[in-house]
């Protein structure tokens, strides 16, 4: 994610805007200001942030929005292009001192010393998180109108964390809960649009040769037109127009085919005898990948007994052609069905699958003639595109469903792909893997091209009940709904229904080792740290001890996340929390107690499921799966 040059916006792109800005100071009274920070001032020479405040859609500083308006964060800095930061919106609460946490953005790269971020729409649902549950009884203003601060989070420097606005109310963002006459006329225009109603307008929207420049930042004008027109011609037909399908699909093809789009002729198999069985097991003496090489590494790959010549066809066939799950019959099949295309696509099995699709779409059989799928760009983008409906998981769902609402590209999209191989270099040391790379470009790319954060789809379909029930369960901002399985919603479903509690909101699901330390962190900021030392068995102690030990340390947010996250990994993330096991043994999850019939619930479900655990007003829930 890249952030804007400050200005004005230029038609309808969002990024990498670029307009003189005005050397004025801002007025005493403007919504211009600096942030809060108890450190002492830093030299010239250390990054630093300066200011950061709301604008408006025309560039304009802002401290007044309401619900529907579209603003961004102007961010000033001092030493630090290049660098990468985060940013929190946050509802000042008037009533408990608890502040609520409005927005996360992902990480963005600054690239000038004043920088806009993309577009954030303040929607209803974002308005609703700084609403207290318990508004009705204590006569909480936020229901009508909040004040929103900023936090800036510099990531990977010894800048420290500065919020804007925090202390000063004149300084901070009031937000009035009125939808914008805006935000009315452009949704009016967007029912009269859709094709279907609820549809997300973007979805269906055509990709730009402007829109893949961001993500092919090497690749020639006229194979990112082809590229754009072949995926906007098949999208519909081929079940890949959501904003999540593209933002998955080019994140992919960026690594498979690199930022030049130069289409291989096929998958390359120049591999010295070492490298061999890193890649394929059929060349290691274990079975397995990354053992020792074989016999046939040191006769096929590049090596003194062969002049270091790799006979490619072979290396080919003896890791492809009698891979029965490839649909491959031995023989030369794992050559001529060797990975092709924008994201590789291997076997014979896929390429029967896309004839009669190449026969419709180019008049073009690639199964008789597979090499065109490494020679013709518009072949490589449709036969992957292809493989993303064709490709299921062991319950019959798609890979392009699988993508809907799914951030988790190395966990959830990737292993349907292909292996996770490392990428190295000159010298033949690791330094990252092509899953890596996969997630940090879906990290950082292509979901802000795309918009998912913007997108319907998934608001429209993830509060809707199922046919046979009345319950609503919804997934807050911290929860991945793909790994709540189904025989756990059918459950919170009947208890639901049992107990009259017709909405029930998931907050956090499964966790990594970074996420398990960040909401430990948030936790201790809320509730204090004699709470959780109440709550954790001695490996949840030692990683408390070491926040307590960072923070002695005079370390910030980051670094304390980033010591508590070490501790885990050491210990073992399952030892610490459940949350970071694997779903697919148990379940772990936890919901919120903001239900209509808590007790009940709990009373209810304690009897259907594994555990149920009573902590930081959530029910902790595991379901043996």
């Amino acid at each position: 994610m890249t952030a804007t040059y400050e200005g004005r916006i230029q038609g309808a792109s969002q990024v990498n805007v670029n307009v003189a800005i005005s050397g004025t100071q801002p007025k005493r009274d403007s919504a211009i200001f600096s942030g809060t920070s108890n450190k002492p001032p830093k030299s010239d020479k250390e990054g630093k942030i300066t200011h950061a405040y709301f604008i408006d859609s025309k560039g304009n500083p802002t401290q007044r929005i309401k619900v529907g308006d579209s603003v961004r964060i102007r961010v000033k800095t001092v030493n630090m292009i290049k660098e990468d930061i985060q940013y929190i919106v946050w509802e000042k609460d008037t009533i408990d001192a608890l502040d609520d946490r409005i927005f996360t953005s992902p990480k963005m790269k600054i690239i000038d010393d004043i920088s806009d971020t993309p577009a954030l729409i303040i929607t209803q649902e974002k308005y609703n998180k700084g609403i207290d549950a318990n508004w009705n009884y204590i006569g909480d203003s936020d229901k009508d109108q909040q004040q929103y601060y900023i936090e800036i989070i510099p990531l990977n420097t010894k800048a420290k964390s500065v919020n804007f606005g925090i202390d000063d109310e004149d300084k901070r963002t009031k937000v009035d809960n009125v939808r914008s006459t805006a935000m009315v006329k452009k949704t009016e225009v967007q029912e009269n649009t859709n094709e279907e109603e609820g549809k997300c307008p973007r979805c269906n929207k055509d990709i730009t040769s402007d829109d893949l420049k961001t993500i092919f930042l090497n690749a020639t004008p006229d194979k990112l037109k082809i590229v754009a027109d072949t995926y906007n011609k098949y999208m519909k037909e081929l079940k890949m127009n959501t904003c999540w399908n593209k933002a998955h699909f080019f994140a992919q093809a960026m690594v498979e085919g690199g930022k030049s789009l130069n289409l291989k002729e096929g998958e390359g198999f120049n591999y010295s005898a070492e490298a061999l069985p890193d890649n394929f097991t059929a060349f290691s003496l274990t079975g397995k990948r990354y053992g020792p090489p074989n016999q046939l590494a040191y006769k096929y790959g590049r090596s003194k007994q062969n002049s270091f010549k790799a006979d490619k066809k072979m290396i080919a066939n003896i890791a492809y052609s009698n891979r029965k799950e490839l649909g491959n019959l031995g023989g030369d099949d794992g050559w001529n069905f060797r990975g092709r295309g924008l994201i590789q696509i291997t076997g014979r099995e896929i390429y029967t699958f896309c004839k009669p699709y190449t026969l419709k779409y180019e008049n073009t059989d690639v199964l008789s003639s597979p090499d065109l799928v490494g020679e013709k760009i518009s072949l490589g983008v449709s036969t992957s595109m292809i493989f993303f409906m064709w490709k299921k998981n062991k319950n019959g769902t798609a890979l392009n469903q699988l993508t809907l609402g799914t951030k988790d590209v190395k966990g959830k999209i990737c292993p349907f792909i292909g292996n996770n191989v490392d990428i190295k270099n000159a010298a033949e040391k690791k330094i990252t893997t092509n899953y890596d790379e996969k997630q940090k470009c879906f990290d950082e790319t292509t979901p802000i091209v795309f918009k998912i954060d913007q997108c319907l789809l998934n608001e429209n379909k993830k509060d809707e009940p199922a046919k046979d029930s009345k319950v609503i369960i919804k997934f807050g901002v911290n929860a991945d709904k793909a790994v709540v399985s189904e025989k756990s919603l059918n459950i919170l479903k009947d208890v639901g229904e049992q107990t009259k509690n017709y909405l029930i909101t998931v907050t956090s699901t499964a966790r990594d080792p970074y996420n398990q330390a960040r909401i430990m962190y948030d936790n201790i900021v809320k509730n204090g740290m004699t709470k959780h030392r109440n709550t954790y068995k001695p490996p949840g102690q030692r990683v408390l001890d070491a926040y307590e030990s960072a923070k002695n340390k005079g370390k910030d947010k980051n670094g304390i996340i980033k010591e508590m996250e070490d501790k885990i990994k050491e210990i073992g993330p399952s030892k610490v929390s459940r949350h970071c096991g694997d779903p697919k043994v148990v379940n772990v999850f936890d919901v919120t107690q903001e239900m209509s019939n808590p007790k009940d619930f709990k009373k209810t479900i304690t009897s259907r499921i594994s555990n149920v655990l009573d902590e930081n007003g959530c029910y902790h829930l595991e379901i043996i799966q």
